[in-house]
């Protein structure tokens, strides 16, 4: 039983790592492994904080806090994305990568990693709390946020850009407003 706990959170606190993935693939920005592997580390590390101080967390900060702060900072970064979209030309599409490399750089990616974290404190809290392995449940989240995160950047940058030309930046912007609003429902 223990494994299907395991399982379904690390699933459900990482497909928004898909959504980034598959967002900054259609903008044709690149996430190179080592960029991948640091965000996979700092939400196993997050992860790992959450679900071994489970105890003293959920006492102290209630788990719907973190998960809001997770959704908020999703949204907001969707909001932005959009009202950018619509200011500006289209040949500014990398705005979301910081020096304009056509690539996430590492500190970039400690960035992305502490707010894809926020969302896996909230659920780490409450599998710790439900008994699951601190261990299994960090090595699960490394994991999966690692193959989301580069199955939903190889998507974007392949097929789903050709498909959506022009749209992919609004449309990235919208996935990342839905993944914020399904993160508080």
């Amino acid at each position: 039983m223990q494994f299907v706990t395991i399982l379904l959170f690390a699933l459900s606190a990482n497909a928004d790592n898909f959504a980034i993935g598959l967002s900054y693939g259609m903008k044709k920005i690149h996430i190179p492994l080592l960029s991948n592997l640091i965000i996979a580390c700092v939400t196993m590390a997050g992860t790992a904080a959450s679900a071994g101080l489970a105890g003293f967390v959920a006492g102290a900060l209630p788990v719907w806090l973190c998960k809001a702060v997770g959704a908020g900072i999703l949204t907001v970064i969707g909001l932005y994305a959009l009202a950018v979209f619509f200011r500006k030309s289209k040949k500014d599409n990398a705005r979301y990568d910081k020096d304009r490399s056509g690539r996430i750089e590492t500190g970039e990616a400690l960035t992305l990693g502490l707010a894809l974290t926020l969302n896996n404190v909230g659920l780490g809290v409450g599998a710790g709390i439900g008994g699951a392995s601190v261990l299994l449940l960090s090595f699960a989240s490394f994991i999966f946020s690692l193959l989301f995160l580069f199955m939903g950047n190889l998507l974007g940058r392949g097929w789903l850009h050709s498909a959506f030309g022009k749209c992919a930046e609004p449309i990235s912007a919208c996935l990342m407003i839905v993944l914020g609003i399904l993160q508080l429902v």
